[in-house]
């Protein structure tokens, strides 16, 4: 397997899974948070863990899912946009660690409030995931 023309060593899925249930372990109440996770992140991640059987152990590490709906008053959804929007900053999209950081920047500073975040959640055993 290469990354960016790299030869770098695969892991195998069950693995990475349950190093990834090991991270998740030690939190309580996780919640999950992706700008569009719903229309694939989250489907994808919930197909890979019952695949290796593992989908229980993970509704019993994650909570819920959420995600950011599209702001009826902005032109985009896509997280480059909200983070020239919300924070005046752009960044490195798609490293998963400057993702993560700036979703984080942009929940706090477009106002949500606590009935606008349980809205656009889910649990992590909905139906359609």
């Amino acid at each position: 397997m290469t990354v960016k023309s790299l030869h770098v060593d695969d892991i195998p899925i069950v693995k990475t899974l349950g190093k990834c249930l090991e991270f998740l372990k030690m939190f309580d109440s996780v919640i999950l948070i992706d700008h569009n996770g719903r229309v694939f992140d989250f489907w994808v991640l919930s197909y890979a863990f019952s695949r290796v059987q593992m989908r229980e152990m993970f509704f019993m590490c994650v909570l819920a899912y959420r995600f950011n709906s599209k702001m009826p008053k902005l032109c985009s959804s896509k997280e480059e946009y909200l983070a020239q929007h919300f924070s005046k900053e752009s960044y490195n999209s798609h490293n998963a660690t400057d993702d993560v950081n700036m979703l984080v920047k942009i929940l706090y500073q477009n106002g949500m409030t606590k009935l606008e975040f349980v809205r656009h959640s889910y649990s992590a055993d909905c139906h359609f995931l």
